[in-house]
């Protein structure tokens, strides 16, 4: 516990606390909202780390607040959506948000993301979804990396069927084509969110699936417990708890091998149409430049909007306040 947590300096206030955070859990602290009064304590931070552990509902209520049209954000290529939750808080109390994740074995529903066959058929799928929550128009759909295309997708087809669409928000969309597909491979791709692909030979078989559900099983209670007491106690004095404990669970680190696998082949298998509705595009200014690639799909006309930082980096807390804002704007 300690190793993890060796960079957090207790009298770094807030600050101190997200890096600590961030470093000790990976994954599963992306997108933490921490303005939000709910992690004013170590206990909320706890619950809301925990939370995301184990897959959410297939369309997950991120905020529940708001008169406005609903925003609904489409997964990235790992499948998970907790890294929406800080943009979801600042769309508060305005816009409700919902954020389709991606379909697991484990769900046992028939449509498992990695056996979809084109981009095109998950997006159709992804609409039926959302129309369960919001039968009519207009639809407001986003989407980060492998998400946006999804979402880009998704409004072409609504626009053609005739229903109204927003300007879509687009966060650093990986769109893979020509030459960027041959060179960007798997374990390239997948080093964004951290997972190396080469390990998924380990896991795929009914032993490790067995193995990874009961290592879950067995850890999921207290592991996110014993790092924020153990910041807790930093900060404020008094016993420290626990032993370090295993960072990114085996059961999640398998879900996340298998989708990015499979969001990869979408991808590359993808041929996009040219859209007439509106784009709004977020570019990283540490990322390679993907309005190129875009271009001359977006005939209905690109906003483009810079935000300091690398891939998706602009979804954390401090920076996901500012493009909160202007992500308002295109859904009012």
């Amino acid at each position: 516990m300690r190793e993890a947590l060796a960079g957090y300096d207790p009298t770094g206030g807030r600050d101190g606390l997200m890096a600590a955070v961030r470093a000790a859990f990976g994954v599963p602290a992306e997108g933490l909202p921490f303005a939000d009064p709910a992690l004013s304590n170590t206990e909320g931070i706890c619950r809301q780390i925990e939370a995301n552990l184990q897959p959410s509902p297939l369309v997950a209520c991120l905020q529940p607040d708001g008169t406005k049209v609903p925003l609904f954000l489409i997964h990235a290529g790992a499948g998970y959506v907790f890294f929406y939750r800080a943009l979801a808080s600042h769309l508060a109390p305005d816009h409700p948000v919902f954020a389709i994740r991606a379909e697991t074995e484990a769900d046992s529903l028939g449509h498992r993301f990695d056996r979809w066959q084109s981009l095109e058929q998950l997006a159709a799928h992804y609409i039926a979804r959302m129309k369960v929550v919001q039968p009519r128009g207009p639809y407001a759909m986003g989407g980060g990396s492998f998400g946006g295309v999804v979402a880009f997708e998704m409004a072409r087809q609504l626009r053609a069927s005739g229903d109204s669409v927003r300007p879509v928000l687009l966060f650093c969309p990986e769109l893979l084509t020509g030459q960027r597909a041959a060179d960007l491979t798997e374990r390239r791709l997948s080093q964004r969110v951290g997972f190396h692909l080469t390990a998924a030979s380990q896991l795929e078989t009914g032993q490790a699936l067995r193995y990874v559900s009961s290592k879950i099983l067995n850890n999921v209670g207290s592991e996110a417990l014993g790092v924020i007491r153990w910041i807790r106690d930093k900060s404020g004095g008094g016993k420290q708890h626990g032993a370090k404990p295993e960072l990114l669970s085996p059961e999640l680190t398998y879900r996340c091998i298998v989708n990015m696998r499979a969001s990869v082949r979408l991808l590359v298998k993808y041929r996009p149409e040219p859209y007439e509705g509106r784009t709004v595009m977020f570019r990283g200014t540490g990322d390679r430049d993907p309005v190129p690639d875009w271009e001359e799909l977006a005939l209905g006309g690109m906003h483009l909007h810079d935000a300091p930082g690398g891939h998706l980096e602009m979804l954390e807390e401090p920076l996901v306040g500012s493009i909160a804002a202007v992500a308002k704007q295109y859904l009012a």
